[in-house]
């Protein structure tokens, strides 16, 4: 089974239709789980109306530590399904390619990521700054470590369930899905990336902050890899 987790946090322009859109083109074994994180626009209200007519949907309220990642974790730790894909509530993911990934994932992988920055990968209508930090950090992650992927920041992986089972993580924010796949990395499980189109949300206001979050990332990366 495929474990299709979505955190989300005040999402309601678009987390109608990245549901939708699931449902309609994922028909094998596979759930949805959603981790409400402490929404305060009806994206709840929503998430339970749709969730009514699909099974496969599953709707948490994390009422306990807040954050991306404490609700990746209470997915994770509810999951059914031997791979797990985290997907992004703003819309900005390719879902198309998760069947791919998860193929890389039965061919012998641990993680597949998604990736930006790789030959045919593509980021679409991102702030330029945003955008231009992002891919030279993620370059020079993969320039220092050597580590099989250009875009280790990027949420959208596919991971087989148990690296979290053997992985132990310290982050509170979006620098998780850098940090588990660093560690990953170094306790030499076997990584690989496919090529993405990503692109930035329409509707809302994103919730990643350039410079707050850009620290937390370089943060992680050096304690991280001094460790090893």
């Amino acid at each position: 089974m495929i474990s299709i987790i979505i955190p989300v946090h005040n999402e309601k322009e678009s987390i109608e239709q990245i549901l939708f859109n699931l449902q309609r083109k994922f028909k094998e074994d596979y759930e949805v789980i959603v981790i409400d994180d402490n929404s305060s626009d009806g994206s709840f209200e929503i998430m339970e109306k749709l969730s009514l007519p699909f099974p496969e949907f599953k709707i948490i309220v994390n009422k306990y530590r807040k954050g991306f990642a404490e609700s990746l974790e209470i997915g994770i730790n509810m999951a059914k399904g031997d791979i797990i894909v985290p997907v992004m509530s703003d819309g900005s993911d390719e879902i198309d390619i998760i069947p791919r990934m998860c193929k890389g994932i039965s061919e012998g992988y641990d993680i597949i990521c998604a990736s930006r920055y790789m030959r045919r990968g593509k980021r679409k209508n991102s702030f330029f700054l945003k955008a231009i930090l992002s891919r030279y950090f993620n370059y020079l992650i993969h320039a220092i470590t050597k580590i099989p992927t250009l875009d280790s920041t990027n949420p959208f992986k596919a991971y087989r369930k148990t690296i979290f089972e053997n992985i132990k993580t310290k982050s509170k924010g979006f620098e998780i899905s850098m940090e588990v796949v660093l560690k990953a990395y170094f306790y030499g499980y076997k990584i690989a990336e496919i090529p993405t189109v990503w692109e930035e949300r329409r509707f809302g206001r994103s919730h990643f902050s350039i410079f707050k979050d850009s620290f937390k990332f370089l943060r992680v990366f050096i304690s991280t890899s001094i460790i090893q």
